[in-house]
């Protein structure tokens, strides 16, 4: 199909193959790199640094732009008569390309098998592997697949069976693992009555996949495997497939109006997108580049591929960029347990947004990186080199300057005729305002001709026909035009347009709502009327007043959260704001507005966030967390400027630190964002004075309680080095701060006491002392760690009891720990096999943990509900149960995002789920338990790790593929030592659970093992667990010797073991699991 020969136009640019112009080869590697850089570019300008980047890569010239125009000569005289020109700053080539050729054929449908004779060898093959030969190979594979794709497609329709096959025995010698290729040949052999030949074929893919991938082959083959076996006809498939269903569109705005005038310039994004790593959207403020983003993000997702929309007008340091991609992520940094405990410690916040992301196809939308644009570059480098799966579409008014990046200039709307695309736009706002506004076409044509087609100044002029006229409106504003341009010719013309309609707006305003805009504007998040009362200081009266005004002259948007009403600058606004603010005058005392405005929110925030806690502690959290939520973003930004005060020396700046972070650290600890407080807690430590001087100035009891929480909540973190120089400062100033006469009246001094023991048996006996506590806060959290002490050491029964109690303490009222409990309650439950208690108890966990957002908790323990309801026989139930957790994903698919642990455990229950239906699926368990092994490389230090590697293990024997466990085995051996050694911890049901599963693979293998009945005596005897229905099918399968051995032997063996004190069976699990590691 492909013929080998150069195309002949004399001004075609080849690069499917050896590099060619006119059919003649171009000399020099060089001379390539050059020209095919050019191509890539699609007729845009290309910079001159890019280039000289993409020619000579590491090792530039001396003078790289003396160089570069040699090269640019030489090119332009092979390239004749195409036109290779310099523009501003760089150079564009105006020719046609083959590799442009085939994507028009893939755009417009058809001419695909013409396209296909366009490829002439391996592109990038003369590049050298340097410069742009990544990008071109990218590209033409891509195009390459499809065009044989639709080919083929086309040719199974026509009956010719033939091309299909060849297309699909091509690809698939390309890559063994090409599914689709294989399906293709499926349908192809079927075509031509050659049916046993495409059973084969099946039988092949099966096995290379369950090989190579460890999963079996998808939906589509499957289908189709079946309808062969059943002697159906399978229905081909034809040249157009139905459309991919819409994919997930994490935190994108809901389209509230029409987008006008950009259909073209959507398309053309959506376009770049697909064939460039990054693309930045460049325009001013007011062009438009948030609304094109959130459109492309949208069209994108219905086309199939994920998307996640990370706004970050509210960032203000670069420091803030990476956290804001992990929470539109859902990035947890620790996992629950079935206890309920987290059970993983913090990493590096960047590799585990490159693992959620580069495990599938994905597009990143970064909306507003101008104000933090060096650290968008770096993330949007890690991202694009650590992460192949995705793509970056950022917005921003200057570029990342990144070697991947597509700059996208927006242009404004046009203005020319009364059918333009900013006529429409205005007339549109304009009827949303006054319905029989008239609107001569000339003069509203005029009006967004003067106002440059920017939409957000067309959009605030067109609010003004409430009162004016379109030639009232036109004359006004050129009025303030001629104003503007006396007054700062330096602006852009742009700019001064959209400062003109802004500062119009602003004329108009009564003094107060002034004053209001100017005091408002630095809140990210927007803001309700009671911070707007604190901050402008304003009466109710006055402040509803200019609250209104805003919103009559479009400076502010309203909605409602919850029931209350709350109000949101546009960015741009909130910049003119912030000028208005530096223009102000002066206090007598020679404080500015603006540091006015800042100690005004520090004090709002300081006193909503004591309120908060305050009402948090006393009557509970589901109301708290969801106002915490809506201020979020304000207070972690007032937070944020007081800790750089406070480290730059205003002391003062200590107490809005210290009611604000442990707020802030409490929702973000229930929502497992651990890495978040660290890495603000760590600031915070170094930053706060000594408290003996905050003590001798006679520093409250409320205040001193924030301190130490603030200091717990920033040592105290999941993951924290005990030794590390924070720690040590921070137990320095709770000794100081400590009051251990309270130890057992006081919360704050009971953790603080906890904090301050240098050795395990000093908290224990401060564990007990705290069971008898009069204080109930106090003997509650006592009792909820000899709870988890108890259920660790096998004791199930002291532990529910003391379940018992902290229930009937009562009255809390606080959700996150009513989810703890209810997580710990199950679990005894759960591994008790008495599951219908669990349920009840996994069920209250979810509701808890979902009521205050704390969602990916909730997702884990409802696949736990998902277990308990599994093992009573629901499976209807526990299959919709899970269906969410899947969220579409099948075992052909990748591994989705989430950290290994979740992911795991919802591999597991759908293969639990599969098993009880009757269609056993080893390789699903074993995929389960590898990607545990592999993406946790110590993950046998973590017991909830190590439970899910002893469930895949287990169901690896029981669907009759234990040889296939060998490496679950192994690392269930090496958990031993880490959970009974000097550095390990001690969990008995844990460890019985781990001497079950490689017990059974023992009896599965090597049933003559001497190990094999001593495992299956040890897991009785310490108590394996009994959640899953494999855990507990496998202890009753066990009861019975297994085939050819002496049956009375085994059961004495298994019974002695069984009747051994919890010490010797302790000594003897370590002496075995150590034997079995060295003949390992």
């Amino acid at each position: 199909m492909h013929d080998g020969s150069a195309p002949d136009d004399a001004a075609m640019i080849g690069v499917l193959g050896p590099v060619v112009a006119g059919g003649r080869p171009v000399p020099g590697v060089r001379a390539r790199r050059l020209l095919v850089t050019l191509v890539l570019a699609d007729g845009r300008p290309v910079s001159a640094d890019r280039l000289v980047d993409d020619v000579w890569g590491d090792a530039p010239p001396k003078s790289p732009h003396a160089a570069l125009h040699t090269q640019v000569s030489r090119v332009r005289a092979v390239v004749r008569p195409a036109r290779l020109e310099a523009v501003a700053g760089g150079y564009r080539l105006e020719a046609e390309s083959d590799l442009a050729r085939a994507e028009a054929a893939l755009r417009d449908g058809s001419g695909a098998a013409e396209a296909l004779r366009l490829w002439r060898g391996i592109p990038g093959d003369d590049l050298d592997d340097g410069g742009p030969a990544a990008e071109l190979a990218r590209r033409a594979a891509d195009a390459l697949h499809r065009l044989e794709a639709r080919v083929a497609a086309e040719a199974l329709a026509a009956g010719d069976v033939d091309t299909a096959r060849a297309i699909a025995e091509r690809r698939i010698a390309a890559d063994p693992l090409d599914e689709p290729a294989r399906v293709l040949l499926m349908r192809a052999l079927a075509g031509a009555g050659r049916t046993a030949e495409a059973l084969a074929a099946y039988a092949d893919l099966r096995r290379v996949s369950i090989t190579e991938l460890g999963a079996e082959p998808g939906d589509e083959a499957a289908r189709l495997h079946r309808e062969l076996l059943a002697g159906a006809a399978p229905v081909p498939a034809g040249p157009t497939t139905a459309p991919a269903p819409r994919a997930a569109a994490v935190g994108l705005p809901a389209e509230v109006t029409p987008l006008v005038g950009r259909a073209d310039q959507v398309a053309e994004l959506v376009r770049a997108v697909d064939e460039a790593r990054v693309v930045t959207v460049l325009g001013p403020g007011g062009v438009g580049k948030t609304r094109i983003a959130e459109a492309v993000g949208a069209a994108v997702a219905d086309a199939g591929t994920a998307v996640y929309y990370v706004p970050l007008a509210a960032v203000r340091s670069g420091g803030g960029v990476l956290p804001a991609v992990s929470r539109v992520l859902g990035l947890a940094e620790s996992d629950l347990g079935p206890d309920g405990m987290p059970r993983r410690s913090v990493r590096d916040l960047g590799a585990r947004v490159l693992e959620a992301l580069g495990r599938r196809r994905c597009l990143v939308v970064l909306d507003n990186c101008e104000q933090v644009i060096d650290a968008c570059a770096d993330v949007v480098t890690d991202l694009v080199s650590g992460a192949p799966g995705v793509t970056v579409l950022a917005t921003s008014r200057s570029p990342l300057q990144i070697r991947a990046e597509r700059v996208h200039p927006l242009p404004v709307l046009a203005t020319a005729g009364a059918d333009s695309a900013a006529v429409e736009l205005f007339a549109q706002r304009a009827r949303a305002v006054r319905p029989d506004v008239a609107l001569p076409e000339d003069a509203v044509a005029e009006l967004c001709r003067r106002l440059d087609g920017l939409p957000l100044a067309i959009e605030l002029a067109a609010a003004r026909v409430r009162t004016l006229s379109v030639e009232e409106i036109t004359d006004r504003l050129a009025q303030r035009f001629a104003l503007l341009r006396s007054a700062d010719r330096s602006a852009p013309d742009r700019h001064r347009t959209l400062y003109a309609v802004i500062a119009w707006s602003w004329d108009l305003l009564e003094p107060d709502a002034q004053w209001t805009l100017r005091r408002l504007c630095r809140f990210p998040a927007g803001f309700d009327t009671e911070a707007a009362s604190a901050v402008t200081g304003l009466d109710t009266i006055a402040l509803d007043d200019a609250l209104i005004s805003l919103a009559n002259q479009s400076l502010l948007h309203v909605a409602e959260s919850g029931g209350r009403t709350r109000y949101r600058m546009l960015e741009t606004v909130r910049e003119f704001g912030e000028e208005r603010l530096a223009e102000a005058p002066v206090a007598a005392d020679g404080t500015t507005e603006g540091a006015a405005v800042d100690r005004a929110m520090a004090s709002w925030a300081a006193t909503l966030a004591a309120g908060m806690w305050s009402e948090y502690r006393s009557v509970g959290g589901h109301g708290v967390i969801a106002r915490l939520a809506d201020d979020l973003e304000n207070l972690a930004f007032v937070l944020r400027g007081a800790v750089d005060d406070l480290a730059g020396g205003e002391r003062a700046a200590a107490r809005t630190v210290i009611r604000v972070f442990p707020l802030l650290a409490g929702l973000w600890s229930m929502r497992s964002l651990h890495a978040q407080v660290q890495e603000l807690g760590i600031r915070i430590v170094y930053a706060l004075p000594d408290p003996r001087e905050a003590l001798a100035a006679g520093l409250s009891d409320e205040d001193r309680e924030l301190w130490q929480a603030t200091v717990l909540a920033a040592c105290a973190a999941p993951g924290a080095n005990p030794k590390a120089r924070h720690v040590v400062r921070g137990r320095t100033m709770i000794r100081r701060l400590h009051r251990p006469e309270r130890a057992l009246l006081d919360p704050a001094e009971y953790f603080s006491s906890a904090f301050l023991q240098h050795s395990v048996y000093g908290l224990l006996r401060l564990v007990l002392a705290g069971v008898a506590s009069p204080v109930d806060d106090v003997r509650l959290h006592a009792l909820a760690a000899r709870m988890n002490l108890r259920e660790n050491s096998g004791d199930l029964t002291g532990a529910l009891e003391d379940s018992v109690e902290i229930a009937a303490i009562g009255g809390h009222g606080d959700a996150w720990t009513e989810a703890m409990l209810a997580m710990s309650t199950a679990s005894i439950y759960g591994q008790q096999a008495r599951w219908s208690e669990a349920e009840q108890r996994y069920r209250t966990a979810v509701e808890k943990l979902a009521s205050i957002g704390a969602d990916e908790d909730a997702k884990q323990a409802t696949a736990y509900l998902v277990a308990s309801l599994c093992s009573l026989g629901r499976i209807d139930e526990a299959e919709a149960l899970h269906r969410p957790l899947q969220d579409g994903w099948s075992p052909s698919d990748p591994d989705p995002d989430g950290g290994p642990e979740a992911v795991a455990a919802m591999m597991i229950g759908a293969a639990e789920l599969a098993r009880l239906r009757g269609a056993p699926d080893a390789a699903l368990y074993r995929r389960a338990g590898e990607l545990l092994v592999r993406r946790i490389p110590n993950g046998s230090r973590d017991p909830g790790g190590e439970m899910l590697v002893a469930i895949a293990l287990l169901g690896v024997v029981a669907c009759g593929a234990p040889e296939t466990g060998r490496t679950l085995v192994d690392a269930l051996i090496a958990g031993d030592e880490a959970m009974f050694g000097v550095t390990g911890y001690w969990d008995l049901p844990q460890a019985a659970t781990m001497a079950l599963a490689v017990g059974a693979y023992l009896v599965a293998t090597d049933p003559a093992s001497e190990a094999a009945p001593i495992l299956v005596g040890l897991a009785r005897r310490l108590g394996a667990r009994q959640d899953y229905p494999v855990m507990h099918a496998a202890m009753q399968r066990l009861q019975v010797p297994p085939d050819g051995v002496p049956a009375q032997a085994w059961r004495a063996e298994v019974d002695r073991i069984a009747a051994l004190s919890r010490s010797r069976a302790v000594r003897l699990l370590r002496d075995t699991t150590a034997a079995l590691r060295r003949r390992a």
